[in-house]
């Protein structure tokens, strides 16, 4: 870096260097040019004197005192109840009559953790204001003294900040999207959270609330809670996007107004007609092409607005069992119900009735409306010869059947 921290003994020989690098950035109309230094060292009682050098240049020294001040704090002094603006005194000395500079911590929880308050105090007094920090019974008060190199500090005895704490269950009210043909209410409540009284003595209404059994002034104790309604007047308000607000004033130091949020967006109403796979159906279930076929449907309306005159439309691709692909050779679904061919899907290999009494139809079929019934004899259906079926490598041969009983047989 180019600036140190050195150490020296008393014969000024160099014990320690602590480089750090100083840059400032100053910005257009801003007359800052100095800045807190805050760096840690080690210390031992060979050092005599401290210097910071910045480009070889010493900028600051320190001689080491023989004595650390000594500080004693006198307010608060342990059991008081504060609140508002309050003095925190003490009492510091240096028998070496060296200047005295003071830094302010406090600590919510009987010291465990320390926060800053004030650091570079030069006066034995300083004014707390407690509005700031939340209200328990477990403060402490540490003031450390320095010289500028030896220090010495004191810690307070416990003490109490009383402070009320407003807060809103709920203290957003997301709509996300409503529809514009009824207002909406909510719920809500003020729950005073803190160990002093709550005041809540003014309130700011948006003009599209309404805001119901509150009544100001109104004094909670700590934990009690007040509820209240709020109404938004949907049916006076234009589509789309919105934010309304209310803002309630109190004695919170912290948050003296406390702002309840209401947003979202206003559609306009309509009907929304669904029909899903669960209120469908067919008959037959598996329908056959160029065949007819009944559709049952429930029609139902899971929007906002009643409607009249609902027209429905259904589409059809001539849905069949087994569909045509680009593998299919020959395809037969037996569906004619009439005369001695049995057709071919495909439209190349349509089959002739052959045998005794030859194969009869009937309306007993798994799909579509007919289907071929064999004797079990010698009725058949006979396939022209074609190179087509000539098939040489790997088939698949699928069909449905129903059997009247089970006899000798090859297959």
């Amino acid at each position: 870096g180019n600036c140190v921290i050195r150490t020296l003994d008393s014969n000024n020989n160099t014990l320690n260097d602590y480089n750090f690098s100083v840059m400032f950035e100053k910005y257009p109309g801003s007359d800052f040019n100095y800045s807190p230094l805050f760096m840690g060292i080690g210390f031992n009682q060979n050092i005599h004197k401290i210097q910071v050098l910045c480009h070889n240049q010493n900028i600051a020294e320190r001689t080491v005192s023989a004595n650390a001040p000594e500080i004693e704090i006198t307010s608060p002094s342990g059991s008081e109840q504060w609140s508002g603006v309050n003095s925190v005194t003490w009492n510091a000395s240096d028998a070496d009559g060296d200047p005295l500079f003071f830094v302010l911590k406090y600590s919510d929880d009987n010291g465990t953790i320390w926060n800053s308050l004030d650091y570079n105090v030069t006066d034995t007094n300083y004014l707390f204001d407690v509005g700031m920090v939340d209200g328990n019974t477990s403060y402490k008060i540490k003031v450390i003294a320095t010289d500028g190199i030896l220090t010495g500090n004191d810690v307070s005895e416990t003490f109490s900040i009383l402070n009320p704490d407003i807060t809103i269950e709920l203290n957003e009210w997301n709509l996300e999207t409503i529809n514009n043909l009824q207002n909406v209410s909510q719920d809500f409540n003020i729950v005073n959270t803190g160990n002093a009284d709550l005041n809540v003595f003014d309130m700011n209404v948006s003009d599209n609330l309404t805001v119901t059994g509150l009544v100001l002034p109104l004094v909670l104790q700590p934990g009690e809670k007040q509820a209240f309604s709020v109404e938004l007047n949907v049916l006076d308000m234009n589509l789309g996007e919105f934010v309304e607000d209310i803002n309630l004033g109190s004695n919170d130091p912290n948050q003296i107004i406390k702002r309840i949020k209401v947003y979202g967006e206003i559609e306009q109403a309509k009907p929304d007609f669904r029909i899903t796979e669960d209120n469908i159906s067919f008959n037959p279930v598996y329908p056959d092409e160029n065949k007819n076929v009944t559709v049952n449907a429930l029609v139902e309306n899971l929007g906002d607005l009643n409607a009249e005159n609902v027209s429905v439309k259904f589409y059809s691709n001539q849905v069949s069992a087994y569909p045509l692909d680009y593998s299919t050779v020959a395809l037969y679904h037996a569906d004619s119900n009439s005369g001695i061919t049995l057709i071919d899907a495909t439209g190349n290999h349509d089959g002739s009735f052959k045998g005794t009494g030859e194969p009869a139809w009937t309306e007993n079929s798994k799909f579509g409306v007919s289907a071929l019934s064999f004797d079990g004899t010698n009725d058949y259906v006979s396939v022209p010869d074609h190179n087509e079926l000539d098939l040489t490598d790997e088939i698949s041969v699928e069909f449905w059947f129903y059997s009247n009983g089970w006899s000798d047989w090859d297959g």
